[in-house]
């Protein structure tokens, strides 16, 4: 392969790579615009029943956390695990 065609192939698999970005940013762009705009066209949602009467109501309803973040913490401590015996079996294999 001559130095041009080098030269010209490097040229084509920039463009084409500059094509497949301008594809993804245009389908992201549009992805965000249309989740967008429903939430400014529908305005805010009414406040929950029982806002204001004798006192505030508590944020989200009351909703429980605690499930929530007993499962975040043990994916979490699973997911290090997991990293630490990969990590140590790599410098066994080493």
């Amino acid at each position: 392969m001559t130095a041009l065609q080098s030269q010209n192939y490097s040229l084509t698999s920039n463009l084409q790579a500059m094509k497949n970005l301008r594809i993804i940013l245009t389908i992201v762009i549009l992805a965000t615009i249309s989740s967008v705009f429903p939430i400014q066209i529908n305005g805010q949602p009414d406040p929950p029943s029982g806002h204001g009467t004798t006192g505030d109501a508590a944020p989200g309803g009351g909703a429980p956390i605690g499930s929530g973040t007993l499962i975040i913490i043990s994916m979490s401590i699973a997911y290090g695990a997991i990293k630490i015996y990969g990590h140590k079996k790599d410098e066994l294999e080493e």
